[in-house]
């Protein structure tokens, strides 16, 4: 009799053990204390660090007050400079990741590849220095990354882009508008990402 519950203790706590270990291995973003936390598994840092081990991601504080006050604070695929989607439509969570290294800023994801990951490029442009870039949301001048990413949910079946990046109007104290907003779709086509521009 003390087999048998010995047995069923050790099928039990291998059932747990294999659960949290499936749990481990997924993404997921945090809100905590003002600050956007990305959790990423061993084997998408390791890809990560593979592509570029001087590659960081943009940081809660890069962003303007107008960015992080309309963005919800409890998406768990959702931050400033990160999102979680299925981009190559496999089932298994892909990493799309803006930040930069020592000399360039970089928009990346860390997509799915069997069991495994790489990193995909979707562009790179010289380093961008958040506390000098000046901005004009709603007539307030303010400094830092002034852009949303956002997912894709493709509540239609034409609509196919992955994610989109979205950079809004901005306009001075009396109304005038200074800078066009500007809607960038990308989509995941042949192991690739393609982007589509509107100007709003």
């Amino acid at each position: 009799m003390k087999i048998y519950y010995f047995i069923l203790f050790m099928i039990i706590l291998h059932n747990v053990s294999a659960e949290s270990c499936k749990q481990e291995e997924q993404p997921n973003i945090e809100y905590k204390k003002g600050e956007y936390i990305l959790n990423l598994p061993s084997k998408m840092k390791s890809a990560l660090a593979n592509f570029n081990a001087s590659f960081v991601h943009w940081k809660t504080k890069d962003y303007t007050s107008k960015i992080l006050s309309d963005m919800k604070k409890d998406d768990s695929d959702r931050a400033p400079f990160a999102l979680i989607v299925d981009a190559n439509k496999d089932g298994k969570p892909d990493v799309i990741l803006d930040g930069h290294d020592n000399k360039k800023s970089m928009l990346i994801c860390i997509l799915s590849v069997g069991t495994e990951y790489n990193v995909l490029l979707i562009y790179e442009h010289p380093k961008l220095s958040p506390g000098e870039i000046e901005n004009y949301n709603d007539g307030k001048k303010e400094y830092g990354l002034n852009y949303y990413l956002w997912i894709n949910r493709q509540d239609t079946e034409d609509d196919d882009a992955v994610f989109t990046k979205a950079i809004p109007q901005q306009s001075d104290a009396k109304g005038n508008l200074l800078k066009d907003g500007v809607l960038i779709d990308y989509h995941y086509k042949d192991g690739k990402f393609l982007e589509e521009k509107q100007i709003l």
